[in-house]
């Protein structure tokens, strides 16, 4: 006996005897192409002439030969369901676009058949956004039709996999633009939806003090608003904190309205903020001004920022300031910590650290930072313009309406150039130009500033030569980030030094001392910045700041100099830092620090901890050792712990503390408790959001600038992924706290932990949002109670394998498996669902009644009878086969 076997490209394989064993397994495999509803489950026996697609998971379409079945109800079974990709019910569907295996985006397509076969039908606009060159497109359409790939790109395919909803399109790479790696086009940016928000920020602390009858309470509230109205945003920033000493203190931060631009890779900002401080020294003013985004960029463009690294002895809060601003703020646990995501558009300046212990007291270092010109690529531009009121840090200002204009455009591959103007009240002016040679040997920056003022009636001009260098040798393994030297003659003034009514400008720290500017009359200026690799024994990394004024003042020093390297599992590092500054009535402090430490990763109950401990000496204060274990627990990492203890030579005194915190849906709060010898203290903090959007109010965790909106419906449980702790609350929703602007961010549910009848329909989402937005991540759910029917024919036969079911609605519930079994999802505990019986027009009505049953289970059993329509039945089942061409369409977001 010989059968017909699988056709495929119009060729069909013939002549081998079927015996029982190969015939057990030819049904195997047949059954495991229907179960897995894919046209491509039986392409192993793939066309010797056949070209493999690249870069996409397009594939030959694949046919089945109905002789190949043998059974009483073979010649019923309706086999299209399963064949080439394109058997598509017309209709609309969201789907995945690919071209060349390269995510494009998510978009409602429309699919019509023509001349026998069902394909997407594209948009100009989707194929100019698919970086289709103009002279590629073969066919000219208006904006309101459409067109099949084949028909408007020479040579172009597509495959559609409706499991996935994924749509691959291949175009020859000579009929595409070519685009940086990591690429986002602006017509996939989404702008979000209109949402407000408050991020809030609160702690307790009370330290008791025994012996001397004293203790220390004080309660801190930080709030950052935010309200999004289609591409404008609104940000506020204020605090108030209270201590019985020092009683309320309210303060203000900056408030202003932010609008990107997306035609001009630009943004508006209206209100209170700072200049780049690329050209000139940063100023903050009250104002507009426009610029250049350099996040819409690709990755490879982007700026940089210092990385700052220190030591905390216990759970610890550290302070980032540009001189009396906070640009940054955190907790940390005891050990080393590393600061790595400060903004890249942080202003020009040193940066002065503040690591405040539980036990109270403040440790602080610099880390020099100076903006320097990147360099530009040929053709690429780079702008700021700004028109306001000063608002200088400073104490005793007088501040003045100025503006700024400044401009670098990249000349060549080795040269960029950058000019800028200043002018102010008071007559001030100023003029900057220079510009970045990059050579083999590294990128060489040089520039001159002018200023004229008058101080005092009496005028004063000056000059600025700077020079920076920039190398990393890769033979040696040396890495030289910042070399530079600026010099400035007697006269020269930047903008922020002329407010200060011909006094010294100054700003005062947290303990009161008056600390002078560090630009004021300053005549040299010496930065250093590198790092030295040892190949298998570690690495060296120093810094240093040199700076001497004409006024006699001390000058200020601060350098630090570091070996690191691991043995074992044991990592180690060894740091000696100085440091030295002048305050306002000429007086020099110094401190000289040398310490070591180690780390060791630990593995407790499963879940990662760490202990570290170290020595550090102080050259006024005596030595303090300390220990630590920090870890985490919990199913997904959602529990945080610490232990530690320290002892300090220099007050005498020994302690040991130990915190706990959780990360949940609505925020993260915590825990600690320090006990001393002479003193005991408490802590609590709390951390989270509240938004308001069309779905209502949501209590989230702390929030990032660009945030999203996650919605599943009926899918309360469900786990956010990509935040530790956090799953959709009873309404469906959830928020994702920080996402990526101008890149694509990959949103994924797990939906263990769902409750309720209801699945999700899909699990991943991506989305690319404007910077400042706040996007609605929907996620297509199916609701209804599990049931899997053993369904049988009037008269006991099976149904076939592979017949698709249908709702009264005429919506596709399921398809009919092995052993006549049925898998759905029904909405009510009564009803009735329609079968197609092959490719006849007969079809046969399932009624079910599950009320009786335990609707709670994860899965319900129920064996049913299928009868044959009806008059009435056939009414239903006409209006369901009126609704296959929609059956499977993904209803539009």
């Amino acid at each position: 006996m010989s059968v017909v076997g699988l056709r495929k490209n119009g060729r069909e394989r013939r002549g081998y005897a079927l015996n029982p064993y190969t015939a057990i397994a030819h049904a195997c495999l047949l059954f495991a192409a229907f179960a897995t509803q894919t046209p491509y489950a039986l392409g192993a026996a793939q066309d010797d002439n056949a070209d493999a697609v690249k870069g996409g998971d397009a594939r030959a379409p694949i046919t089945f030969n109905g002789a190949f079945l043998r059974g009483a109800n073979a010649a019923n079974l309706d086999l299209s369901v399963f064949e080439g990709d394109g058997n598509v019910p017309p209709g609309r569907y969201d789907v995945d676009i690919y071209v060349n295996g390269t995510f494009l985006r998510t978009a409602p397509l429309v699919f019509r058949r023509s001349e026998g076969r069902v394909s997407a039908c594209l948009t100009r606009q989707l194929i100019v956004d698919a970086n289709v060159l103009e002279d590629a497109i073969s066919m000219p359409w208006s904006d309101e039709s459409c067109s099949s790939i084949e028909a408007a790109v020479k040579g172009a395919t597509e495959s559609f996999d409706l499991s996935r909803m994924r749509l691959d399109l291949t175009i020859a790479q000579a009929s595409l633009r070519r685009i940086p790696q990591g690429y986002v086009p602006p017509s996939a940016w989404n702008g979000g939806e209109p949402t407000g928000f408050v991020n809030y920020s609160g702690s307790y602390y009370s330290n008791s003090y025994r012996g001397a009858n004293y203790s220390l309470n004080s309660t801190y509230f930080n709030l950052q608003n935010g309200l999004n109205v289609g591409l404008w945003q609104l940000r506020n920033s204020s605090s108030v904190r209270y201590s019985r000493s020092g009683g309320t203190e309210f303060s203000y931060g900056n408030t202003f309205a932010r609008r990107v631009l997306p035609e001009w890779r630009s943004q508006l900002i209206v209100g209170e903020t700072s200049t780049s401080g690329t050209l000139f020294d940063a100023i903050s003013f009250r104002g507009a001004s426009i610029s250049s985004d350099e996040r819409m960029l690709s990755p490879n463009r982007q700026g940089y920022a210092p990385v700052v690294r220190g030591v905390a002895y216990s759970n610890a809060r550290v302070v980032i300031r540009q001189a009396s601003a906070i640009v940054y703020e955190t907790s940390v646990p005891p050990g080393q910590f590393v600061l790595d995501d400060l903004y890249p558009s942080l202003n020009s300046g040193d940066l002065t650290v503040e690591v405040t212990e539980a036990d109270g007291s403040v440790r602080s270092f610099v880390v020099p930072f100076s903006a320097v010109s990147a360099s530009l690529r040929p053709g690429l531009s780079r702008y700021a313009a700004t028109l306001g009121r000063t608002h200088a840090s400073y104490t005793g200002v007088n501040d003045v309406w100025f503006g700024e204009a400044t401009y670098e455009r990249g000349v060549s591959n080795a040269l960029t150039l950058n000019a800028g103007a200043q002018l102010a009240g008071n007559d001030y002016v100023s003029m900057a130009a220079g510009g970045v040679l990059a050579t083999r040997a590294g990128a060489l920056g040089a520039g001159v500033n002018f200023s004229h003022v008058r101080v005092g009636g009496l005028p004063a001009t000056g000059w600025q030569v700077k020079a920076s260098y920039n190398t990393v040798l890769s033979s040696t393994g040396t890495n030289v980030t910042l070399a530079g030297y600026r010099y400035s003659t007697s006269g020269y003034r930047s903008l922020a030094d002329t407010l200060a009514q011909g006094a010294v400008p100054y700003y005062l720290d947290d303990t009161g001392n008056q600390i002078r500017s560090s630009t004021f009359r300053q005549k040299n200026r010496f930065d250093l910045l590198l790092s030295q690799q040892l190949g298998g024994y570690g690495s060296l990394y120093a810094s240093a700041v040199r700076q001497d004024y004409y006024d006699n003042y001390s000058p200020g020093t601060q350098f630090q100099i570091g070996y690191q390297n691991s043995l074992g599992r044991v990592s180690y590092n060894l740091n000696l830092s100085r440091q030295s500054y002048a305050t306002i009535n000429g007086a020099g402090r110094a401190q000289t620090v040398a310490m070591l430490s180690f780390s060791i990763p630990l593995d407790i109950g499963g879940r990662g901890a760490t202990l570290t401990s170290g020595v550090s000496r102080y050259s006024d204060q005596g030595s303090v050792i300390q220990s630590s274990l920090i870890g985490t627990a919990g199913t997904n990492d959602e529990y945080s712990y610490s232990l530690n203890a320290s002892r300090d030579t220099g007050y005498h005194t020994t302690s040991a503390g130990a915190t706990v915190g959780r990360n949940t849906s609505i925020g993260a709060f915590g825990l600690g408790y320090t006990y001393g010898s002479d003193s005991s203290a408490f802590s609590a903090y709390a951390r989270g959001s509240l938004v308001a959007h069309r779905g209502g109010l949501l209590l989230g965790p702390y929030v990032g600038d660009t945030f999203g909106i996650v919605e599943a419906d009926g899918a309360a449980g469900a786990r956010l992924t990509n935040a530790a702790g956090v799953a959709l609350n009873g309404a469906g929703y959830g928020i994702i706290p920080a996402l990526a602007p101008y890149r694509y961010n990959t949103v994924t549910l797990d939906p263990v932990g769902m409750q309720g009848n209801v699945e999700l329909e899909e699990t991943q989402k991506r989305v690319a949002p404007y910077a400042g937005a706040i996007p609605k991540i929907q996620f297509r759910t199916r609701t209804g109670y599990p049931v899997l029917f053993d369904v049988k024919l009037e008269g006991g036969r099976r149904l076939p394998i592979g017949v698709r079911v249908m709702d009264e609605q005429g919506k596709e519930v399921g398809v009919v498996g092995q052993g006549s079994r049925l898998y759905a999802r029904v909405k009510s505990t009564s009803g009735v669902l329609s079968i197609a019986l092959g490719q006849t027009a007969k079809r046969c009505l399932l009624s079910y009644d599950i009320s009786d049953q335990d609707l709670r289970k994860t899965l319900i059993r129920a064996s049913v009878v299928c009868k044959a329509a009806d008059a009435q039945a056939g009414t239903v089942a006409s209006q369901s086969a009126s609704s296959d061409r929609l059956a499977l369409s993904k209803p539009s977001m």
